[in-house]
């Protein structure tokens, strides 16, 4: 397995879910690399939080980050769409505690993961 992680304060403005324009060309990149890389893959797309917020809110918000990621993956980076799944974790997968800025930072992400064996 392959997996890019992509911070979603990089990516994001707080609370978001659309792209900000310059973060599209970093996800052109990761699309890029992919496709030479590990073409006709399968790809899930995993959206994470961190703790601010409810459950739900940030459940939706991570699905919503995916989904742009994806959209970038599939528009720009010539992914086939049936290749690829969409995983929304909220707060649930955390990489640090919630309890610092620096920790809840790390936890807002989107994780691209490639499978390279089936």
């Amino acid at each position: 397995m392959a997996l890019y992680t992509l911070p979603a304060d990089l990516l994001f403005d707080t609370g978001e879910a659309e792209l900000r324009p310059s973060s599209v060309v970093v996800v052109e990149e990761v699309a890029k690399d992919i496709t030479e890389r590990f073409p006709g893959k399968p790809i899930i797309v995993r959206g994470h939080t961190d703790s601010v917020g409810g459950s739900p809110a940030n459940r939706e918000l991570s699905r919503l980050r995916a989904e742009a990621v994806a959209d970038i993956l599939i528009e720009e980076g010539g992914i086939a769409p049936d290749s690829m799944e969409i995983e929304a974790f909220g707060e649930l997968d955390p990489r640090a505690s919630n309890e610092s800025a620096e920790g809840r930072a790390q936890n807002r992400r989107v994780e691209i993961l490639i499978r390279t064996r089936r």
